[in-house]
């Protein structure tokens, strides 16, 4: 059961009656809204449950979750997420939501990172658009993936995270996408930490200088926290990132981001199509550009 506990954060017995469904592989979610319990499948579908949680259980399930997360939640902090490795946990304190202190536990789906071949039979990237991402992250080049939604600019930083280099130790800080490049790159030297109330982007970071990082991998990036981070690395630390048009503009135009980034990744999202689901990966890398040499166009960022 010591396995349970590791992927699941706490024990069979603390989950007390969720524990069916929190064990479940075709349970995706499990949600309490303050008088009943429903379970949603990962086929799609939910259904009520026929567990009435007891008052008691509740309040220790939530203060057991919340310890685990150094939080507490209160009417000061009546919203708490906490991402495990196998769960998200989100939780909404009774003075928010009158029939009682509400939970939502979602199942996080296991991380996959792409084959060259495939990302090339997709229409992704070319063959030389390999090449080139391959060469800058082996050259520990400081990168940027910029446009399109988050979930495809984390598929290409999980993509890319086949090329660092073994003996490169990689720190990985992540504010809540769920990057999981342990679970994707055995073998390698990496570390994960975690956003939250107590450690922000920038203390995190210099935990990881402290920690001799070569490498540190933000998963999304704020223009402002661009800023303060830039600060605070010594040139030889190589940086991977995303970030969304707007941010990459006011860092362009504002914070002299060659100073820090080396290598751009653009990337065109087209989900217009009717017959594409809204979640597919329907993006295309648009062009890539040494940032030292190259001025990111005001037009390619509005």
């Amino acid at each position: 059961m010591a396995g349970f506990k590791d992927e699941y954060l706490l024990s069979r017995q603390e989950y007390g009656e969720l524990f069916p469904y929190v064990s479940d592989d075709e349970v995706s979610s499990v949600f309490w809204n303050g008088k009943m319990l429903w379970i949603t499948e990962i086929h799609g579908g939910s259904y009520p449950a026929k567990e009435v949680l007891e008052k008691d259980f509740i309040d220790k399930f939530v203060l057991l979750v919340c310890n685990r997360a150094g939080m507490r939640l209160g009417v000061a902090t009546p919203i708490i997420h906490y991402v495990s490795h196998s769960l998200d946990f989100t939780f909404v304190h009774r003075s928010l939501s009158p029939m009682g202190t509400s939970f939502i536990l979602k199942k996080k789906s296991v991380p996959k990172r792409p084959e060259p071949k495939e990302m090339m039979e997709r229409g992704i990237c070319t063959e030389d658009d390999l090449e080139q991402l391959e060469d800058a992250i082996k050259s520990q080049r400081s990168l940027v993936i910029v446009g399109a939604g988050v979930s495809d600019r984390t598929e290409i930083l999980r993509f890319l995270s086949r090329y660092t280099r073994p003996e490169c130790r990689t720190v990985v800080i992540d504010s809540g996408v769920g990057l999981d490049l342990l679970s994707l790159t055995p073998g390698k030297d990496i570390i994960e930490l975690t956003v939250d109330c107590r450690k922000d982007v920038v203390s995190l970071t210099e935990l990881a200088i402290d920690l001799d990082a070569a490498i540190i991998v933000y998963p999304e990036l704020k223009a402002d926290k661009l800023k303060a981070i830039q600060e605070e690395l010594p040139g030889e630390i190589c940086i991977i990132t995303s970030m969304n048009c707007r941010d990459m503009s006011i860092a362009q135009r504002n914070y002299g981001i060659a100073d820090i980034l080396e290598i751009g990744v653009e990337l065109i999202s087209d989900r217009s199509g009717s017959n594409s689901p809204i979640n597919s990966p329907d993006y295309t890398i648009n062009r890539i550009i040494d940032l030292q040499n190259t001025v990111y166009s005001e037009k390619v960022m509005s």
